[in-house]
């Protein structure tokens, strides 16, 4: 690609935008994944197994900086934790982005075609990853409010560093430009896959608690509830990725499209 990107052939203000429905959203993620399944699923796996791993090794974390408060534990894990779930979130839709728009042009990439540009430019996604989520938390240092807000806003600039070849401030402002007068609907789609995968991860805590016989299925550490656990985040991760790859598709659609000479650039 020659650093062109797709917002060039399209505007952010576009007269004739279509309307945006959070069920089209859904359906063409569930059809992504159906469709793609062993790619989703690949990129899934990449995105969950840094953060999985952590987990596994926070015993020897904590041991190693000689934490000896429980509290203090958990809380460093559930901060470091996230933090490279946070990262690697965005890098999964930054990689499965190219899939998404090419189902949607009648175009089948196989997962190296799908993940390798994402490796190319993995420096510039950990740098949107980490200034959006600095951005989140300090809205949410102020109010609740303006954090989620900024969380929405920068919700798609992952794709778009890919999808549009840019850089990474300007991924930024074209996440916040293709969701302007949109955030009441992407709210209530971000909420929409929140109780979704809420109510996966407590059923399958629940089914979990079970089977294994322990109220907590990642500490102590034990092969078969860890199993289970990285089972249950793959299965989240691999619709939370999907989601928002399919909501920059959509959004691209309702400001027209992108030109085809960019669209071969990406493909070929």
């Amino acid at each position: 690609m020659n650093g062109e990107t797709l917002a060039e052939g399209t505007s952010d203000t576009a007269p004739d935008e279509k309307p945006f429905e959070i069920g089209r959203v859904l359906a063409d993620t569930f059809a992504l994944i159906g469709e793609r399944s062993l790619t989703v699923l690949g990129i899934a796996l990449i995105v969950t197994v840094p953060s999985q791993l952590l987990k596994a090794a926070m015993p020897l974390v904590v041991a190693t900086w000689h934490i000896t408060s429980d509290r203090t534990g958990f809380f460093t894990g559930a901060i470091l934790v996230g933090i490279v779930a946070g990262l690697m979130s965005v890098f999964g839709q930054a990689a499965l982005v190219r899939a998404a728009l090419a189902q949607r042009e009648g175009i089948r990439l196989g997962f190296l075609e799908t993940l390798s540009p994402a490796l190319a430019r993995l420096p510039a996604i950990l740098a949107v990853a980490l200034l959006g989520m600095l951005a989140t938390v300090i809205g949410l240092l102020f109010v609740v409010v303006p954090g989620v807000l900024v969380s929405m806003m920068l919700y798609v600039s992952g794709p778009v560093l890919i999808a549009e070849d840019t850089g990474v401030i300007n991924a930024l402002r074209r996440s916040r430009a293709l969701t302007r007068n949109l955030l009441g609907s992407i709210f209530l789609l971000m909420l929409a896959a929140g109780l979704g995968n809420g109510a996966v991860a407590l059923l399958g805590g629940w089914l979990g608690e079970i089977f294994f016989q322990t109220d907590d299925l990642d500490y102590p550490f034990s092969v078969g509830p860890f199993l289970y656990s990285s089972l249950l985040d793959l299965l989240i991760a691999a619709f939370s990725t999907t989601l928002v790859c399919t909501l920059y598709a959509v959004l691209l659609e309702r400001q027209g499209g992108a030109r085809q000479d960019h669209l071969h650039r990406i493909f070929e």
